[in-house]
């Protein structure tokens, strides 16, 4: 019996695992019209934020970010744009504080094509910048486990004349135009999956980390022909000519909004953009208010522990905790209303351990299963 008992318990998280694991599809690329909501903190508390190993199931809580406002992107037409001419194959547009972003999208990724506004260095030029390699924002489908690298490169000329200070460097010649060539190397590797609680809302998640190796080389123009001047340039421009960033991203096939983006100085989280509560792209909505599910946290708990329950009509429902041999240890009646819930459950009285919460309908059918993990003090 006991052996019997133990295999049931064994499919149950096995199917529990495979429902948990998300594909993340094209569906998820914005579109004309969309308008994304998200929130910034630039000063997250570490200990609270912190970015777990890579693995599966997983919960992370960043419930305790804090933001100001709320940033309205909206996706646009490109012919809206002023430098639309220059990107004939965009699929929409995006306007920033930087200038105008032109992005290109198929059933399969989403690029940056370039852009139209002010000049990255800072000189008051504008300037339009078209990618000689686009850059991948997006890509579909993507599963844990999978990853992809990209490369990218653009090049900007400008009039050596329009840069103040440049003839103070002792440069061997006098350059009529300085051109800069940034290149990126990405790879990404969706490298976790599992649960992410952001200010009241929560999501399955995939994670991916992105790693971005940039390279600038600096040429001047003198005597008909670009010479490499990186080296006896450097310092002069805020920036450095070679860098190596890691940022995880959380993305959901909830919402065409990435769920959350970190930042990273010294293996520390220095900034958070996350997805607003009331986000407003409905593909995602309308999957989200009709998918069921139960997410406890903190996991592992300690003497209580909370689960959000999603997509169940208002009802009275049984909840179920079986420990590893399929044992019921506890079993309480809970009423859920429409929408999300949030129960609050005493499990002092339960073993350390591992254990699966099942949630039964009044026909005692099962409905959602989570795991949960349960640890001394």
């Amino acid at each position: 019996m006991p052996k019997t008992v133990t295999t049931f318990f064994f499919l149950m998280l096995c199917t529990l695992y495979t429902q948990a694991q998300i594909t993340i599809g094209s569906e998820t690329f914005p579109v004309i019209g969309d308008a994304l909501k998200t929130e910034f903190d630039n000063a997250p508390n570490p200990d609270l934020i912190q970015i777990t190993a890579e693995g599966p199931n997983q919960n992370w809580d960043f419930a305790s970010l804090m933001s100001p406002q709320t940033t309205e992107t909206n996706i646009l037409s490109p012919s809206e744009g002023t430098a639309a001419a220059a990107f004939p194959d965009a699929s929409y547009l995006i306007l920033t504080n930087a200038g105008e972003a032109y992005f290109k999208k198929d059933d399969n990724k989403v690029e940056l094509l370039g852009f139209a506004g002010p000049d990255p260095l800072g000189l008051g030029v504008d300037v339009t910048v078209v990618y000689e390699n686009p850059a991948t924002q997006r890509k579909a489908p993507l599963n844990y486990g999978d990853s992809y690298s990209d490369v990218s490169k653009f090049k900007i000329s400008i009039d050596a004349d329009l840069i103040p200070g440049l003839d103070t460097l002792g440069l061997p010649v006098s350059p009529d135009s300085i051109r800069l060539t940034l290149e990126n190397n990405v790879l990404v590797e969706a490298d976790a999956w599992g649960n992410l609680k952001v200010p009241n809302v929560n999501f399955d998640v995939l994670r991916l980390k992105r790693t971005t190796d940039t390279t600038i080389k600096i040429e001047g123009f003198a005597f008909g022909a670009w010479l490499d001047i990186t080296a006896l340039i450097t310092g002069f421009f805020d920036f450095p000519t070679n860098n190596t960033a890691i940022n995880y991203e959380f993305v959901s096939n909830e919402s065409r909004e990435i769920v959350a983006t970190t930042s990273f100085d010294n293996d520390t989280v220095r900034t958070v953009q996350y997805i607003a509560s009331d986000y407003t792209t409905n593909i995602v909505n309308s999957a989200k208010a009709n998918q069921r599910s139960m997410t406890p946290y903190p996991n592992p708990a300690i003497n209580t522990v909370r689960i959000d329950v999603n997509g169940f009509e208002t009802d009275t429902y049984t909840l179920k905790i079986y420990n590893i041999v399929g044992e019921v240890v506890h079993e309480q009646q809970v009423n859920i209303e429409k929408g999300i819930t949030t129960l609050k459950i005493d499990i002092r009285k339960l073993d350390t351990g591992a254990f699966l919460c099942s949630l039964l309908d009044r026909r005692k059918r099962v409905l959602s299963t989570s795991r949960l993990v349960k640890v001394g003090a």
